[in-house]
């Protein structure tokens, strides 16, 4: 019988994570060394919330929209080993993404594909670098139907994974060049079964608002135009899945605002 599994990419201990770890993830791909360092150090004067404490609440927003998905099996990537039945469904995903309940019900209500599925997908998030500041694009947006392969707006089956590999699907880059390469041609869905948080302390965020000097230097001030915008954020018959996990992300933000002694810096 095929199963469903929910995949977490890697995902380090937030609350006890060493903010030097990141000097070789940002080399690696191709960052300033010490950009998230900068960053934090700016959060962490400017903001009543440790920058590893808010990452921990995002996972744990995550992990609730995990295990609130129906007929699914949460799997860490470690192990994946050697479970693929060909029509297993796969979707790997960063810690701070957020699934659909429905995913597997309105998936499982297609045909199989060889490949897998590609769907609609949501996006949270502000790029100030992309877009003049009295232009903003809203911080919730509906993703259009198209080749874009975003960090989990696409499953794999166990079919796929055999014939290509893990490693040409498991990072949203790698499947968009087997997409690109006509190796990876999954089925296209026009639904919105999950969401990206590209929140305040994701590296997305940092990496294209750090080119934003204002941004930073008004950091605060950011941080509450970002929350007032959760509170006013619109949802409608394809987003209104995402409301328990907005509110709880809204509060989150309010707590990084706070500025009383009980606001303590969580280690």
């Amino acid at each position: 019988m095929a199963d469903n599994y929910l995949v977490l990419r890697a995902s380090p201990d937030w609350r006890n994570f060493d903010i030097e770890q990141t000097r070789p993830f940002c080399r690696n791909a191709g960052l300033q060394e010490d950009l998230i360092i900068r960053f934090v150090d700016r959060w962490q004067r400017t903001l009543a919330l440790d920058y590893r404490e808010f990452r921990h609440q995002m996972k744990e927003i995550t992990l609730q929209s995990i295990f609130a998905c129906r007929n699914s099996r949460f799997l860490r990537s470690i192990e994946l080993g050697d479970i693929l039945n060909d029509d297993d469904l796969f979707l790997f995903m960063d810690d701070d993404d957020w699934v659909a309940p429905a995913l597997f019900d309105v998936l499982r209500g297609y045909e199989i594909p060889a490949d897998g599925f590609l769907w609609s997908s949501i996006g949270l998030g502000k790029d100030f670098a992309a877009r003049p500041i009295e232009n903003r694009a809203p911080l919730l947006q509906k993703r259009l139907l198209n080749d874009m392969i975003y960090s989990n707006n696409y499953c794999v089956t166990g079919q796929a994974i055999r014939r290509l590999g893990i490693q040409a699907l498991f990072e949203h880059s790698r499947a968009q060049k087997s997409f690109n390469d006509k190796q990876f041609s999954p089925q296209k869905i026009a639904y919105y079964l999950s969401c990206a948080n590209k929140h305040p302390c994701s590296t997305v965020f940092i990496q294209f608002n750090s080119e934003t000097p204002e941004i930073l230097e008004h950091l605060r001030e950011t941080i509450e135009g970002i929350a007032d915008e959760q509170k006013d954020a619109k949802l409608d018959a394809d987003t209104h899945w995402i409301a328990p996990y907005l509110r709880q992300f809204e509060t989150v933000v309010r707590r990084s605002l706070l500025t009383t002694t009980s606001a303590t810096h969580a280690a």
